[in-house]
C-alpha cells in the first residue's frame, strides 16, 4: 500500500490529534484542508500586535495581505517576517510595496509547514516521517483616486506539499477599498475570493472591515483600531487594537479578539530608527496550542 493513502488515514499519524484540535478551534465552519488553513494564518508582526487587526492600516510587506487597497503608498517598503505557529508549525512571510505615480504595486510569499509526522499505512512501526508545507506567492496593485480613496487587487497561488506529493491548482483573488483624511481611516478588503480549485477544500474566503484612529500627543502618539471579520458560512469576529508610541521611535502594542475560541489576546513591541523598524508580536493560545510569536524587519528604500 503506497503513502498517498495517508491522506484518508491521517488519524494515524503521530501529533495530528493536536493539529485537528487546532484546525477545529480555529475554523469552526468545517474546513477541513490543508489550504484553508494556511490561506487563513494572519500575517503582519506589528498588525497582529494590535489584535490582528490591520484592513485600514496595515504597512510595509504586509499591507497586500491585508487590504489589496493599501498597496497604494507614498514609500517604497520591503519586509521580511519569521513566526512559529500553533501545533508546533513555523513559517515566513516576505513582501513589498513599491510606489507608483498612481498608487503602488505589491508582491509577497508566505509558507508554512510542520515536520516530523510517522508515516503508517498498517499497525506497527512506521514508514518513516513526512512533512506538511504550503507556499503562497501573491501580486497586485492600488490605485489611488481623489479625497484619500484608493482601491487595489491581489492576485494568489498556492502550493500543497505532503510527503513529496505537490498539489496546486488554488487560484484566488483579494479585493480591497480604503480611505483616509485627517486623523482617521477606513478600510475593507474581500479576500479569498476562490478563482479555481483542484482539491475539495473550500476556500476561507473572508470579509474584513475596519477604522483606525490616531492622535499624536506631543512627543507620544496614539492609535486605536477597531475591525470585524466573517469568515464564509461562519459567525463573525471583533479584534481591537492599541499602538502607544514615543518619539516615533519606541511603540508598544496589545489587542484583545472576541469569538475566537482558541486565543483572545495579543501583545507586541517594536523600534524604528532611521529607515528600519523591528518588530516582536506574540499571542498566547488556549488548549495546549501554545504560544504564537513572530518577528520581523522592515525597511524603507
Amino acid at each position: 500500500m503506497g503513502f498517498h493513502i495517508l491522506r484518508d488515514r491521517l488519524s494515524r499519524i503521530k501529533r495530528l490529534p493536536l493539529c485537528l484540535a487546532a484546525i477545529a478551534l480555529l475554523y469552526s465552519n468545517g474546513f477541513g484542508g490543508y489550504s484553508a488553513l494556511f490561506m487563513s494564518i494572519p500575517n503582519g508582526v506589528r498588525e497582529t500586535g494590535m489584535g490582528e487587526t490591520g484592513v485600514s492600516h496595515a504597512g510595509g510587506g504586509a499591507a497586500a495581505w491585508w487590504n489589496p487597497a493599501l498597496i497604494a503608498t507614498d514609500e517604497t517598503e520591503i519586509g521580511f517576517h519569521v513566526f512559529r505557529w500553533i501545533a508546533e508549525g513555523r513559517g515566513s512571510f516576505g513582501g513589498a510595496r513599491f510606489k507608483t505615480g498612481w498608487g503602488g504595486l505589491g508582491a509577497y510569499y508566505f509558507n508554512h509547514g510542520m515536520d516530523g509526522f510517522e508515516a503508517r499505512d498498517r499497525p506497527g512501526p512506521s514508514q518513516g516521517t513526512f512533512s506538511v508545507h504550503q507556499t503562497l506567492f501573491a501580486g497586485g496593485s492600488a490605485f489611488r483616486f481623489n479625497r484619500g480613496f484608493s482601491a487595489g487587487v491581489v492576485y494568489k497561488r498556492a502550493f500543497d506539499n505532503m510527503y513529496g506529493d505537490r498539489k496546486s491548482g488554488y487560484h484566488a483573488l483579494d479585493l480591497g477599498l480604503s480611505w483616509a483624511a485627517g486623523m482617521w481611516s477606513v478600510g475593507a478588503a474581500l479576500a479569498n475570493i476562490e478563482l479555481s480549485n483542484d482539491d475539495d477544500d473550500s476556500f476561507p474566503t473572508t470579509f474584513r472591515a475596519g477604522m483606525i484612529h490616531q492622535r499624536d500627543f506631543g512627543q507620544y502618539s496614539l492609535k486605536l483600531s477597531v475591525e470585524a471579520s466573517v469568515l464564509k458560512d461562519d459567525s463573525g469576529y471583533y479584534h481591537y487594537g492599541l499602538e502607544a508610541g514615543w518619539l516615533g521611535l519606541l511603540f508598544l502594542r496589545g489587542g484583545y479578539m472576541s469569538g475566537h475560541d482558541s486565543r483572545d489576546l495579543s501583545f507586541g513591541f517594536g523600534v524604528k530608527y532611521s529607515r528600519y523598524r523591528a518588530d516582536i508580536s506574540v499571542t498566547p493560545f488556549d488548549n495546549s496550542l501554545g504560544t504564537v510569536w513572530r518577528c520581523g524587519l522592515d525597511i524603507v528604500i
